[in-house]
């Protein structure tokens, strides 16, 4: 389940919706089960706040360790980001369609 470019794909938007219906219904392992993993295979735009999202799961559950963890993948995507390894995804947005046409 792995796509490159910031748009999720279908399989991956089905897991996203069962992710965030679970966190709604207070089923905290499972929603961050889910977005831990769907944030190792899409773009790093994306990647970025799913790893957010499940260190917010984590925290709801009390598990301090893993809620660490799930928060430092989420700060090294703005590290990079910072570091311009990464184009934020907004500056990406406003000039999207700009350059020379094919």
């Amino acid at each position: 389940m792995t796509t490159t470019d910031d748009e999720p794909d279908a399989a991956i938007e089905r897991v996203l919706d069962e992710a965030y219906a679970a966190f709604d219904a207070e089923r905290y392992d499972r929603a961050g089960e889910l977005l831990t993993g769907v944030a190792v295979g899409v773009a790093p735009g994306l990647a970025k706040a799913l790893w957010f999202d499940a260190a917010l799961c984590a925290l709801r559950m009390r598990d301090w360790p893993t809620a660490r963890d799930r928060g430092l993948q989420a700060v090294r995507f703005v590290e990079r980001e910072r570091a311009g390894v990464l184009e934020p995804r907004h500056r990406r947005d406003r000039t999207a369609g700009l350059g020379p046409g094919p």
